[in-house]
């Protein structure tokens, strides 16, 4: 089993890192690991790093972290722009295409999007979306998290997405001609 854990970048130095709150549980109760059995560390900047269990108490875990690894280069660096959905489908869509490689997330409000969020619940929601980014990197074996931005205006979205290499689809042609459109 390849167990793996999103972890500070400070955790990732050879020597012992104690786990615990939510991760504690996840390795303790939820995957019942054993003194002996190996993790993989990654702090979601690309760093991954070996570690074993050490010891298993009732709060915490104690692994020994061995050698950190240095991050591999991209070889394609993906943004996608997307208007914010209903209910749970964005949430979706964010879990799915961190699993396929996409390195940043620009969300938006456009004229017909119907989920309207501003002030606390943007900023509840926007936490939630970095767990799932998080969470998803760890299921797919990423050792970096997508980036998970929000934009109030499509042409500020663009205007984000606008800074490096992306790939972008859309029927707004207008907005698509803004961008320079790089297809690989």
């Amino acid at each position: 089993m390849n167990v793996r854990l999103c972890v500070a970048p400070e955790a990732l130095n050879p020597g012992p890192c104690r786990v615990t709150g939510g991760d504690f549980r996840y390795l303790a109760r939820v995957l019942r690991l054993v003194v002996g059995d190996a993790v993989t560390l990654f702090d979601g900047e690309g760093n991954e790093a070996s570690a074993k269990v050490a010891s298993v108490d009732a709060t915490s875990v104690t692994l020994e972290v061995g050698k950190s690894r240095p991050p591999d280069p991209p070889r394609l660096t993906i943004t996608l722009v997307c208007a914010l959905l209903k209910a749970d489908k964005t949430d979706w869509i964010l879990q799915k295409a961190t699993e396929l490689g996409v390195h940043r997330f620009i969300l938006t409000m456009t004229e017909r999007t119907i989920a309207r969020l501003d002030g606390a619940r943007l900023a509840k929601r926007l936490v939630r979306w970095r767990k799932i980014a998080r969470e998803a990197a760890r299921q797919c074996g990423r050792a970096d998290v997508p980036e998970v931005a929000v934009a109030p205006t499509w042409a500020e979205a663009l205007n984000l997405a606008s800074t490096g290499r992306d790939l972008t689809a859309g029927r707004d042609r207008d907005a698509a001609a803004a961008l320079k459109l790089i297809f690989l």
